[in-house]
């Protein structure tokens, strides 16, 4: 789940399950619905009926950003820095760099630090981004938090999400549109956490 960001693989394909409302937050209680910006083939009902920009389907919380919103903030080329702690204290940081965009998409590319060499890349499409963020309702909390980050005093949506392997949380910053600014999975194995270290202009 949380390896979608930075990374310019797909994400899965979307599920259905059942409506409900958005807890706290600025914009509670949008309804859910489908994106006017997505395929109207894979969900025509939903998006003739429900125009929120936040919604990727029925089944699914709104997201935190639009693909307008990140659009936004990613078009004009940023580098991102992440840096990964797992649960045997080891420590990586990862360079995703965000170029080449345009109304649909933006050209992504990922390497390890310190290697640029070993860089990969694809196109994704803003909806795409978007998608990304779009968590099961049945299995999702959502709430509002201010956190203390190497990118500032943030105020978060923070997402809860229940798994069969356990449970993962994203924080969004509403200052940074686009990936979460920290994940952290916990599992089994314990957990690992995922922190943005620094966004600049590309």
């Amino acid at each position: 789940m949380a390896a979608a960001w930075g990374d310019p693989r797909r994400p899965e394909p979307l599920r259905r399950h059942h409506r409900v409302r958005r807890d706290g937050g600025p914009g509670a209680e949008r309804a859910l619905v489908v994106p006017a910006g997505l395929d109207n083939t894979a969900y025509p009902d939903e998006v003739a009926e429900n125009p929120d920009p936040h919604l990727v389907a029925d089944d699914l919380l709104p997201t935190p950003f639009t693909a307008d919103e990140i659009r936004g903030a990613l078009r004009g080329g940023v580098v991102i820095r992440v840096r990964t702690e797992g649960p045997d204290g080891a420590v990586t940081d990862r360079i995703s760099r965000y170029s080449a965009a345009d109304d649909e998409g933006v050209l992504i590319e990922s390497h390890p630090a310190g290697a640029p060499e070993a860089a990969k890349g694809a196109r994704v499409a803003w909806r795409e981004l978007q998608a990304h963020a779009a968590f099961p309702a049945e299995r999702t909390t959502v709430g509002s938090e201010t956190i203390e980050h190497p990118l500032g005093r943030l105020d978060c949506l923070r997402y809860d999400v229940q798994d069969d392997d356990g449970r993962t949380v994203f924080w969004f910053a509403l200052a940074h549109p686009g990936m979460p600014v920290r994940y952290e999975t916990t599992g089994a194995e314990g957990s690992t956490r995922t922190t943005v270290q620094e966004i600049a202009t590309d």
